[in-house]
């Protein structure tokens, strides 16, 4: 999901003012005390027109329509019959960024993952959130991307997993995973080598996996389907930015100059397109 930043001061028409920057940040700030109950939904709206006001037209408007195309692209997905998306919503060294910009980010993934929420009911869709560093999330974010994964699991027919990477980096998962591995062997005193299976068994852990631990388990049947058999680079970035490291080893790539807001299924198709014609030796 790249690009949305560039894409956003690319084609901004306006800059807040102060007073709005101000009001921008206290709105981000009470999205915390979302209320409980059947008073939500209205409540989310409410504030959604007043931050829509606030960004909209401006360089931080480039994240909230990358967000719009992220709904559109999962429909494409299912349109096209892909089982699994893997998405990099924000990466743990992207807390580095300007203040107000992590605030907008973060208040648009509470907007987003509740539509999400709604969204997931009508398609079919099991909602993954994968966090290395789910502690820097604002508790109300946190508290939100659990109950959408816990409701998304009893959707059927499942007709796609969405794995969303936020507070995520694919070095820190991959430490964390040799250390609840080591931890296993310290309890039960085992001494024989990490395998190739275990350590993949350990990626994609979701922040609400350690409650559900068999039925994870179904959702990925062996270690590989783990890996993602493409990657879609946008914005004509040609790094992998820390993301999916171990996952990664045989991805095919496709790399992209548009900027994620700009991507349309016909880019999908494309790349799909390409992958076919590639010759995937795996190492052979």
């Amino acid at each position: 999901m790249d690009g949305n930043r560039r894409y956003g001061k690319v084609n901004s028409t306006q800059v807040p003012t102060n007073a709005q920057q101000s009001e921008l940040t206290a709105l981000c700030s009470s999205l915390s005390g979302r209320p409980k109950g059947a008073a939500t939904a209205q409540w989310v709206r409410q504030q959604y027109s007043m931050f829509l006001s606030l960004i909209q037209c401006s360089a931080l408007d480039g994240h909230r329509l990358g967000g719009e195309k992220l709904m559109d692209f999962i429909v494409y997905c299912i349109e096209m019959e892909i089982p699994m998306l893997t998405v990099y919503a924000f990466s743990t060294d992207n807390w580095s960024r300007p203040s107000q910009e992590v605030d907008v980010l973060i208040s648009l993934f509470f907007f987003f993952f509740d539509r999400i929420r709604r969204m997931s009911e009508t398609y079919g869709i099991f909602i993954r959130f994968i966090s290395t560093q789910p502690e820097r999330l604002p508790r109300h974010v946190l508290e939100l991307m659990k109950e959408v994964e816990c409701e998304s699991r009893h959707h059927h027919p499942r007709r796609i997993t969405v794995n969303v990477c936020v507070s995520y980096s694919g070095q820190t998962e991959v430490l964390a995973a040799c250390n609840r591995l080591l931890e296993k062997r310290l309890h039960t005193a085992e001494r024989a080598p990490v395998t190739k299976e275990e350590l993949g068994g350990e990626m994609l852990r979701s922040v609400t996996q350690a409650d559900f631990e068999g039925e994870d388990a179904s959702v990925f049947s062996s270690p590989s389907q783990r890996e993602p058999q493409l990657m879609l680079r946008t914005s004509g970035e040609q790094r992998i930015s820390n993301f999916l490291l171990y996952e990664s080893a045989y991805t095919e790539f496709v790399f992209v100059e548009k900027t994620w807001p700009e991507i349309t299924k016909h880019d999908l198709i494309h790349a799909l397109g390409q992958y076919a014609k590639r010759d995937k030796r795996m190492g052979k």
